[in-house]
């Protein structure tokens, strides 16, 4: 099941790996940024990016308009993730200690890890 996300302007997600599930990224509007390969690319409404199982990526807003996008995943089980991932960030100040630690707990329990902060750019 796909979960709706808003980015604001400015926000980035962790650099971080799914060890064993892949993850789906559809944008609904705006202009969302997705680390892979090495590189931030660009992705407008309309446009799917696809983080296989064991590579690090990254999402980002760097436009000063909000983003919505759907984040899905496979296999089976890891569409509980989302649902953890928007818990944390409504209990805790994003970005600070309790957040990060928080956050660290989420990804252990579904067989990611948080690899640090978001690429620069």
């Amino acid at each position: 099941m796909a979960r709706q996300f808003c980015l604001d302007a400015g926000r980035k997600t962790s650099l971080h790996v799914h060890f064993s599930a892949e993850e789906q990224i559809y944008v609904l509007e705006g202009i969302l940024s997705v680390w892979l390969d090495d590189r931030w690319k660009d992705l407008p409404a309309g446009a799917l990016a696809v983080a296989p199982a064991r590579v690090p990526h990254a999402l980002g807003n760097r436009t000063n308009q909000t983003v919505r996008f759907l984040v899905s995943g496979e296999p089976a089980g890891f569409e509980r993730f989302f649902p953890d991932l928007e818990t944390t960030a409504r209990r805790f100040s994003y970005g600070g200690p309790e957040f990060l630690a928080e956050l660290a707990n989420v990804y252990t329990r579904y067989d990611s890890k948080l690899l640090g902060p978001p690429p620069p750019g």
